[in-house]
């Protein structure tokens, strides 16, 4: 008789770690990798890839923004500092390429599927970790 060989989805998706941004108090969930999003995201990242213009790049991550915090009113993050607004996306789209198994540090021009143009759109800075809006 063959061994068995057991796979527990219902174990994996109970260790799935929930990710939040915080902003005026409010919790916004990360959405988490589905097939669904994920399609979409690399669809918004390959259109990003292709964006030769800052404008056209900055759009391209708010799309993202949106799309995996999608109870965060992105019109209202569009008043924060360039600065801040790239740390959340960058926290935002790492943490989602992570969960879906990619290599965050690859980013958008490397081919892969993590951070924004390898942590920055247009030339804006943002660090890793927990990034306070309005810094």
């Amino acid at each position: 008789m063959a061994d068995k060989q057991i796979y527990n989805l219902d174990e994996v998706l109970a260790e799935k770690q929930q990710r939040f941004v915080i902003w005026k108090g409010k919790e916004h969930e990360v959405v988490g990798a589905t097939g669904e999003t994920y399609l979409k995201f690399l669809s918004y990242q390959g259109q990003l890839n292709k964006a030769t213009d800052e404008k056209a790049q900055f759009e391209m991550a708010m799309k993202l923004l949106g799309l995996l915090t999608p109870t965060l009113p992105t019109d209202e993050v569009m008043k924060l500092e360039v600065g801040a607004i790239m740390s959340l996306v960058n926290f935002v789209t790492n943490g989602f390429a992570e969960e879906a198994g990619q290599d965050a540090t690859s980013g958008a021009s490397g081919g892969g599927t993590g951070g924004v143009d390898g942590g920055t759109v247009a030339g804006a800075s943002g660090g890793e970790g927990e990034a306070e809006p309005g810094e």
